[in-house]
């Protein structure tokens, strides 16, 4: 292999290192909070529609800035800080006609959740948290949970 094609493969190494998909778990049992709270929760973030997915960020957030995109446009771009004490970051309505994309600015990563899935749940939850890899190292993973059961947090 010559140079270039050497120092190409260096670049593309060092790009994606550190970079995994998020992992995608779908919540069956969670703390299922009573029918009047959901409601209440519902109708204060204007999502009882079909149209309508909440997004929870929760857990990891230690002042991220972190960029959400749907239907096109900036909904969210500022910094997250997770919550000591509920580990609640943030919550926030999207349109689940079009796709969300999820940039993480200060780690130069971002995901994209896509429409087909999000119109099959009313909630998706989504965290941070640090796995160990193999090489004893630990690396920053988001975690995403789709539900279709607003999930109460202890």
């Amino acid at each position: 292999m010559n140079k270039t094609g050497t120092l190409i493969l260096l670049v593309i190494s060092i790009t994606f290192a550190g970079c995994s998909s998020p992992k995608i778990t779908y919540a069956t049992n969670c703390h299922e909070l009573p029918p009047k709270a959901v409601h209440d929760f519902l109708t204060r973030y204007d999502a009882k529609g079909d149209s309508a997915t909440v997004l929870t960020f929760s857990g990891g957030y230690d002042h991220r800035m972190i960029k959400i995109t749907n239907k096109n446009k900036v909904i969210f771009h500022d910094y997250m800080q997770s919550n000591k004490v509920t580990s609640l970051a943030k919550t926030l309505k999207i349109n689940n006609n079009s796709d969300v994309v999820i940039n993480d600015i200060q780690k130069k990563y971002s995901f994209t959740l896509k429409s087909k899935e999000l119109k099959k749940y009313k909630y998706v939850y989504i965290f941070r948290k640090y796995v160990l890899k193999k090489n004893d190292q630990y690396e920053m993973q988001y975690e995403i949970t789709y539900s279709n059961t607003l999930c109460g947090f202890k």
